[in-house]
Formats: structure tokens, C-alpha cells, sequence
């Protein structure tokens, strides 16, 4: 009876595991590596639906086309960006889907400004370059699985 209980908590448990990784994550940075490095850390967590973008402005075009536009739950996008950057990139994307959770990416430590100009943005909400891959993953996990 106990164990046969047990395996229910864990497939229920395993079920809303599955959910997160089936949660769509946009990425957005400049750098090919990183794109390509943190693209395979979510993939060997189990994370399926990633889409990564090099250029800021591909990934607003392609946001903008989508047929349901808040498809993404979370966007991990990188500050210091040409064509659009983060800050900019980020009031874009709240505009076209204010429950969109945004981490930010830098290898910077002056982001007095970020913070300063949008007061909703949490020091947690940034994450510094480079990251180890458990820090990472567990960031992603808990803002997954978080509110607010």
C-alpha cells in the first residue's frame, strides 16, 4: 500500500516536472557560444521548447508574428545588444506580453541604470556572465515554477 502510494506522489510529481520543461524560453544575446551553451544546458535538463535568437531584432520580428503572442513564459535576454538592446528590447516585449518573466544576462556590473529606469526589475532578475550551469538551472527552474 505504502509503496504503491509513493509511486503515485512521484508520478504526479514527474508529471509537473514534464510541464516546465514543456514551457516555451526565448533567448535572446548576442554571442553565438552563449546562445549555444545555455540552449544545451536547458536541453540536458529536459526543457524542449527553447528558441534562440542571435539578433534582437529577428527575435522581436519573430514575436511579433506569432499567432498567440504570449506563447513565451520566459525570455532570458542579454543587456548589452546592437540593433535593439536589452532595456529597450525588454519594454518591447512587456508591451506585447506584460506577464512575460524577463531574466537578463551581463557580463557588466553597472546595471544601476536597468534597475533605476524600471523599478519592477529585481537584482535577482540578472544574471552575471559567466554563470555556473546548477546557478543557471536553478534560477530557470525557480522562475518557472515561481510567481513574481
Amino acid at each position: 500500500m505504502e509503496t504503491e502510494q509513493n509511486d503515485t506522489v512521484d508520478a504526479t510529481f514527474k508529471d509537473v516536472d514534464r510541464k516546465i520543461y514543456d514551457t516555451p524560453i526565448l533567448l535572446v544575446d548576442d554571442e553565438e557560444d552563449i546562445l549555444t551553451v545555455f540552449k544545451l544546458i536547458l536541453q540536458s535538463e529536459g526543457y524542449s521548447k527553447i528558441d534562440a535568437f542571435s539578433s534582437s531584432k529577428k527575435a522581436l520580428d519573430h514575436i511579433s508574428s506569432l499567432e498567440y503572442l504570449f506563447y513565451y513564459k520566459l525570455a532570458l535576454i542579454d543587456i548589452k545588444m546592437p540593433e535593439i538592446d536589452g532595456e529597450k528590447l525588454y519594454e518591447k516585449l512587456k508591451t506585447i506580453n506584460p506577464i512575460l518573466k524577463v531574466l537578463f544576462v551581463t557580463s557588466f556590473d553597472n546595471v544601476n541604470d536597468l534597475i533605476k529606469h524600471h523599478p519592477e526589475i529585481a537584482c535577482k532578475d540578472i544574471l552575471r556572465k559567466p554563470i555556473e550551469k546548477n546557478e543557471f538551472i536553478k534560477i530557470i527552474n525557480y522562475n518557472l515554477t515561481n510567481k513574481g
